[in-house]
């Protein structure tokens, strides 16, 4: 599962993949140790325009950050939450989920950013939950589920009130070769969330 990312995808980049104008440019100003409960930009709807604005990752410190595809199917059954796309760069895995030992940065080899199948929660505290499916054979060995990735396309179909929550959800990572991921071996010092610079997600030597 991934408890940590990173988001240094400028703010053209971000605007061009979403097809979108973005009015908050500090949201991109390089990060590469976000933990939940911090924000992070998220791509929505309103009155079927798209906009982007900054969202706290998680219900609250030591909360929950993630939901799985079938809770999240059954959240939107219920309306209360609405559908949204969290912009990173890459997330961090550990083998096993321990984050004592040397994570992994995950990111795109050709693309500028990842797009994350998230959901909005807009309660008293309002906050937005990535969603997670099984991992690929290639983040398999270390961890069991991996953000929900979208390409572009169907970034732009999620949001779209009119489609069948259930396809989405089933055409996430499947679309995404082997080829077009790449998972490096980084430093123990992303095990800190205090640490924050680009040298955290600078592959070493296994």
């Amino acid at each position: 599962m991934a408890r940590r990312v990173a988001l240094f995808a400028d703010l053209k980049e971000t605007e061009d993949y979403f097809g979108i104008s973005i009015n908050h440019p500090g949201l991109f100003s390089g990060r590469y140790n976000i933990s939940p409960s911090f924000q992070l930009p998220v791509v929505y709807r309103d009155n079927k325009v798209k906009k982007v604005k900054p969202m706290q990752w998680g219900d609250g410190p030591g909360g929950v950050a993630v939901i799985s595809r079938a809770d999240a199917e059954k959240a939107i059954e219920e309306r209360n939450v609405e559908p949204c796309v969290a912009v990173i760069s890459g997330f961090y895995v550990w083998k096993d989920d321990k984050e004592k030992e040397h994570p992994f940065f995950v990111r795109m080899l050709n693309a500028p950013l990842m797009a994350v199948a998230s959901l909005m929660f807009n309660g008293s505290t309002p906050h937005f939950k990535m969603i997670t499916a099984e991992s690929n054979v290639l983040i398999q060995p270390m961890t069991e589920t991996m953000p929900l990735l979208l390409d572009s396309d169907l970034s732009g179909t999620w949001l779209d009130e009119a489609t069948s929550v259930k396809d989405v959800l089933r055409e996430g990572i499947p679309q995404f070769l082997l080829t077009e991921l790449s998972v490096l071996r980084v430093t123990k010092k992303v095990n800190d969330p205090k640490n924050d610079d680009p040298s955290l997600i600078q592959p070493i030597p296994k």
